[in-house]
């Protein structure tokens, strides 16, 4: 049935084993094993997925497609999302189990970073790093500062 969940169990009556000395046949009970997804996960009524957004469409938000349980979905991202922000597709999830409507699809967005960055892109990141007042530069820790206090 729609919207059952792992472990439910449905009683099928009459169909199981036959009855002694011709008595009505048993009851068959079935339990209900549902196979993961490979990019959802159900809690509930609730479907939860991840994606990824690169540094830019996080900063100035987009507009992205995610899988969904029937068709993929379009998920807009807000400008300045930050990493381990969800967005919430109502009425996108499993279907509710003996009632009406649908969970949601909740969606996890994760901040891709570049890990090779031509060098325009080192320039302009430098750049905007400057206009935000981030210190690019390798930073002393804790302990080389504290030994320099020390020698005076």
């Amino acid at each position: 049935p729609v919207g059952i969940r792992a472990g439910q169990q449905i009683r099928l009556r009459g169909l199981g084993e036959a009855g002694i000395r011709g008595a009505a046949a048993g009851d068959l009970i079935v339990t209900v094993r549902v196979r993961e997804h490979d990019f959802l996960h159900r809690e509930g009524d609730d479907l939860h997925c991840k994606s990824t957004v690169s540094l830019t469409q996080a900063a100035l938000g987009a507009d992205l497609k995610v899988c969904g349980l029937i068709e993929d979905n379009e998920v807009h991202v807000p400008a300045g999302t930050q990493h381990g922000d969800t967005v919430r597709l109502k009425g996108r999830g499993m279907p509710r189990w003996g009632g009406s409507g649908r969970g949601d699809l909740i969606v996890h967005l994760g901040l891709e970073v570049p890990k090779k960055l031509t060098k325009r892109q080192k320039e302009l990141l430098t750049e905007l790093a400057t206009e935000f007042g981030d210190e690019t530069r390798a930073q002393k820790s804790t302990l080389d500062k504290l030994k320099d206090w020390l020698r005076g």
